[in-house]
């Protein structure tokens, strides 16, 4: 079966941006949701916190995701896929070894939704990259262009 490497691409970067703006909106709207996960919000200074840096951050994310799906973007939105979300795979399998794994499922689930999103950008790169036909285009120098 051959895959459209467009289309890959375009797929994992439509993931991440409706991963990370999805749970922007989320966050922003109920912030009590993290206490899922074991954080405690002990007054309006932790909700403002969580609201503004994790709804923020992950719209942020999400919106550039979204904006990368244009034709010259999508290597380079690519490469913040994988390195924001390799980042988070690597800090989260740490900060879990740190703490002896005890977690709560929130953060498994969590973890399994990082590892896919990092997985289906790596695949999405290796596949746009292998293609003959995209040599230049999505290239980090064609970005002032557009």
């Amino acid at each position: 079966m051959k895959v459209d490497p467009n289309k890959f691409a375009r797929f994992s970067l439509l993931a991440a941006a409706i991963g990370f703006f999805g749970f922007g909106i989320v966050l922003f709207i109920a912030p009590g949701l993290m206490e899922t996960a074991g954080v405690k919000i002990i007054d309006p200074a932790g909700s403002i916190e969580i609201r503004a840096f994790y709804g923020g951050v992950e719209m942020g994310l999400g919106m550039f995701f979204f904006i990368a799906l244009r034709k010259k973007w999508i290597l380079p939105g690519l490469s913040v896929q994988v390195l924001s979300n390799g980042f988070i795979v690597i800090t989260r399998v740490i900060a879990l070894a740190i703490e002896g794994f005890q977690a709560k499922p929130a953060t498994w689930w969590s973890l399994a939704a990082e590892l896919f999103i990092l997985l289906l950008g790596i695949m999405a790169i290796r596949i746009f990259k292998s293609n003959k036909t995209h040599s230049n285009e999505g290239s980090f120098e064609h970005l002032h262009g557009e």
